[in-house]
């Protein structure tokens, strides 16, 4: 699997946990329905201008859209879980943010 694609699925999993449909995204940002889906199918790659106008649009930062490792399977079931806890942190508080970090913090020291 590729970069674009694993960007594509990644936005997929950013805009579904804002609660957003490929259209409402595109009305966002001013770009159309099909960009958004090639983008998401990881057939195009955004410009860096589109992944920051997203990443607002989500209220997200840019860096949550580029999966953190790369497989030429995909990603892993680990990569999925993380992708999914960080699509799901767009919407918390600063104080449930830093409660998440902890708890992850908290999770690595133990699995050492």
């Amino acid at each position: 699997m590729t970069l674009k694609q694993q960007a594509g699925l990644r936005l997929r999993d950013l805009r579904k946990a804002a609660g957003l449909t490929q259209d409402e995204l595109a009305g966002r940002i001013e770009m159309s329905v099909q960009m958004i889906q090639q983008v998401e199918r990881g057939a195009t790659a955004p410009s860096l201008d589109t992944i920051e106008a997203i990443a607002k649009a989500l209220k997200a930062p840019p860096a949550l859209m580029f999966p953190a490792t790369i497989s030429a399977k995909g990603p892993s079931a680990k990569d999925k879980s993380v992708s999914a806890v960080m699509a799901n942190t767009i919407r918390l508080t600063k104080e449930d943010a830093e409660t998440v970090l902890a708890l992850a913090t908290h999770l690595n020291k133990r699995s050492r």
